[in-house]
């Protein structure tokens, strides 16, 4: 039927139809239209014929590697963590000499998916020679697109679309980033970072007038860059944050950062990816954050607990409690000790108080829990956590950690598909031995950086683990065998 809809160069027209229901963000005004987020519903039909053109493009597009290096929105082997590490790598590495300081821009896009104008788009994929079967289908992909918004039972009439990828299509982000795709040779820089319109972009200077006015030139370049292209920078949202190994002086006045009459506001904080980062990189208001997050998550568990199996149980405490710790946690995750074993205390409050209620509320109330990992004692009363950790098949906070770092040290080695990060840990490689040489860096934050505090783990590796012919399942394997040993000869001695 596909191939029948190619062959006449045409679709059928409820392929290019969707209903569109707004969703109110919680935010703003309810008369506002801006306060509503557009839920896109596409016919099944069609997005599984999107789903066949999007692996050709795809695979067509990683082989002739037609996107930028450093995009790494919605591409296999690459998401938020290892776009974060080569961004805290490129901070740490050039915070190096005395009284530098890093300046970087954070841009926001007004509507970026919806500002793409289908023709420019078209013509550009023309340029970079996609197969002619793939422009054909985009062109009809594109060709009287139409959408009804939905509210409750009442349905409007039809409206054509003739701006933007179209939202909850699979080929979007595809789109987007090919079409986003020239934005770093703008930039005149390579400290930048993509996950799809999501940019950053760094300098680095001893001087803040340099650091300003390079950035603000930058800056210029990048705003003629997107005019062209229909796309608009958001000012209200686009910030910048300027990064030193120690508090800036009270008395040092900052310039305006300006563009073509716009002012972009100075943060001392700055949500980017979901990672809240700080002026100094110490990470303090990610892990309040994450805290936060995760005591609630454990009092909704609270909650519901006696009504729960152990199975349920565990799918629940990994979903709920154990994703808002993981996520980034080789970029914020070395922090001090006391803060993880807060982390830890939440979580073996949480297991007690499935498998053992009433001990565990009884501590609760004698304000006597423990933040040990091993075991929590009270009178002739002993709770071995570890016993609770092998019921539920996880990991304790810090072996969790350990395991990304081990993870990632192995991805980049074996595999290069991020090529910023094979290269410095390749460059890494020692030639008598299996393990990493560190590099010598004086500034702290560095040996803090998801790079030095990977590669320190991968040298505590025994050498049998650090066998690049195993696959990954195997390395996995291997790497949980490792944190089970290393916990029980630790329970042993202690």
């Amino acid at each position: 039927m596909f191939d029948r809809f190619l062959k006449l160069r045409s679709l059928p027209f409820s392929f290019n139809s969707a209903i569109i229901t707004p969703l109110y963000k919680r935010k703003g005004k309810r008369s506002d239209p801006s306060s509503y987020r557009p839920i896109s519903i596409l016919p099944l039909l069609s997005k599984l014929f999107e789903k066949m053109i999007f692996r050709k493009l795809y695979s067509y597009v990683e082989q002739e590697k037609l996107l930028d290096d450093r995009q790494h929105g919605f591409r296999r082997n690459r998401s938020c963590t290892t776009l974060l590490s080569i961004f805290l790598n490129d901070i740490t590495t050039n915070l190096d000499p005395a009284n530098m300081m890093a300046g970087v821009v954070f841009v926001d896009l007004k509507k970026a998916f919806d500002s793409v104008r289908p023709l420019k788009l078209l013509l550009q994929l023309f340029d970079i020679h996609i197969p002619d079967i793939l422009l054909l289908y985009l062109c009809l992909y594109f060709l009287n697109r139409t959408y009804r918004i939905k509210l409750d039972e009442f349905l409007s009439i039809l409206y054509y679309l003739f701006r933007g990828v179209p939202q909850g299509g699979i080929l979007a982000p595809i789109l987007f980033s090919l079409f986003f795709n020239g934005v770093g040779k703008s930039l005149g820089t390579n400290f930048y970072g993509l996950f799809a319109d999501d940019l950053s972009f760094s300098y680095f200077s001893k001087k803040i007038e340099d650091l300003l006015a390079a950035l603000s030139s930058m800056l210029n370049r990048l705003n003629d860059w997107c005019l062209d292209k229909d796309l608009i920078i958001n000012f209200s949202k686009t910030k910048f944050m300027i990064f030193s190994k120690r508090s800036l002086s009270k008395d040092l006045v900052i310039p305006n950062l300006m563009c073509r009459g716009n002012e972009v506001e100075l943060v001392n904080e700055f949500k980017y990816l979901g990672i809240t980062f700080d002026s100094l990189l110490n990470f303090n208001s990610h892990f309040n954050s994450v805290v936060s997050r995760v005591s609630s998550a454990i009092g909704c568990l609270l909650y519901i607990k006696r009504y729960l199996s152990l199975h349920t149980f565990k799918i629940l405490l990994s979903s709920f409690v154990l994703s808002i710790i993981d996520y980034g946690f080789t970029i914020w995750g070395s922090i001090c000790g006391s803060k993880i074993n807060i982390l830890q205390s939440k979580i073996n409050f949480i297991l007690g108080s499935f498998f053992h209620p009433q001990i565990v509320n009884k501590f609760q109330r004698l304000n006597r829990i423990s933040h040990s990992v091993a075991s929590l004692k009270f009178h002739s009363v002993s709770l071995n956590y570890f016993d609770m950790y092998e019921k539920c098949n996880i990991l304790t906070v810090s072996e969790r950690l350990k395991y990304f770092y081990a993870i990632f040290v192995f991805k980049s080695l074996q595999f290069s598909h991020v090529p910023e990060l094979s290269e410095i840990f390749k460059g890494c490689q020692s030639s008598r031995s299996q393990n990493l040489i560190l590099p010598s860096h004086q500034t702290k934050s560095y040996e803090n950086s998801p790079v030095y505090q990977s590669m320190t783990l991968w040298n505590e590796l025994p050498s049998a683990v650090k066998d690049f012919s195993l696959s990954l399942p195997k390395f996995v394997s291997f790497i949980n065998s490792w944190l089970l040993e290393k916990r029980m000869s630790d329970f042993v001695s202690n």
